[in-house]
């Protein structure tokens, strides 16, 4: 009786541990698919591996998977959808890589608020995560900052953090330290002096703005003076208006070079700061070796 048990124990563990390595061994085409860039493909593959094992052990491994192939497309909102499914009741580490890629792509889609919200949430639930994707999200937060023009909490966020590199940590702190001691110029500066037709351009920066408006404005005002002078009156009245619009043009010009000068400075420092700062991979999967990905 005994001997019939144990013999019945052993065909239930052996046809559990078959199903387990038959459903991981189906699973190693999508992955192969993953790995070597064929995301499309492994949509196909990994979509209908769920479908066949809806409650399998790689259940988990697959859906991840499935999520970052979304995202590789573009596909941001199934992406989120899939990778908000992974519980962390299944296999906590992969929850937390799962909450890691969750914000990597909010980061992506510049979702500031909905990305602040998912740290706390990383920091609550997973604070034993892998340094190298706390260091990218360390790095993610301070370019979300630096995005939005946030410049005192980008500097305040390079500070404290103790992931960053070095070299990182230094050139940031100079650059966001440069833009906010930046003094930008005086637009009704730019205004006033364009009372004299080119050096509100000049001031601005644009030297030939500023010649091309000082040429004009000086051509119109002759063929005005010329005309009067000559007894042409109605060609005065007519070079006169055409030079009264062009001088208001002038002035405005003046103005707005300063403003477009301004904002160029920033954005420029902003976006050699973002191109200093990379996206994490949709690649990286620090479990990859545990979950035999």
């Amino acid at each position: 009786m005994m001997k019939r048990f144990i013999i019945t124990l052993l065909f239930i563990f052996a046809g559990c541990f078959t199903s387990a390595l038959h459903a991981q061994t189906e699973l190693d085409y999508p992955a192969y698919l993953f790995r070597t860039g064929n995301y499309a493909a492994s949509i196909l593959e990994l979509e209908r591996y769920l479908f066949y094992h809806p409650d399998g052990s790689s259940g988990s491994q697959a859906t991840l998977l499935l999520a970052l192939s979304y995202a590789h497309e573009s596909q941001h909102n199934r992406a989120l959808l899939l990778l908000r499914g992974i519980e962390p009741a299944e296999q906590e580490k992969l929850f937390c890589e799962a909450q890691f890629h969750y914000l990597n792509i909010l980061f992506r889609q510049r979702k500031t608020g909905d990305f602040q919200l998912q740290k706390e949430r990383i920091s609550g639930d997973c604070p034993l995560l892998d340094n190298r994707l706390n260091r990218y999200i360390d790095e993610m937060s301070i370019a979300l900052s630096i995005y939005d023009m946030n410049w005192s909490e980008a500097l305040k966020e390079v500070e404290q953090s103790k992931r960053l590199s070095s070299e990182l940590a230094d050139i940031l702190k100079r650059d966001l330290n440069e833009v906010i001691e930046y003094n930008p110029k005086s637009p009704v500066l730019g205004g006033f002096l364009s009372l004299i037709p080119g050096l509100g351009h000049f001031y601005a920066g644009r030297g030939v703005d500023g010649f091309k408006s000082l040429i004009i404005n000086g051509t119109f005002i002759s063929l005005t003076v010329f005309s009067f002078l000559e007894g042409y009156d109605g060609l005065g009245v007519a070079f006169s208006i055409v030079e009264g619009v062009l001088y208001i043009s002038n002035i405005y010009g003046g103005v707005n070079a300063v403003h477009q000068e301004n904002a160029r400075y920033v954005v420029e420092r902003r976006d050699r700061m973002l191109q200093r700062i990379q996206a994490p991979p949709l690649t990286i999967i620090s479990v990859r070796e545990e979950f035999g990905f």
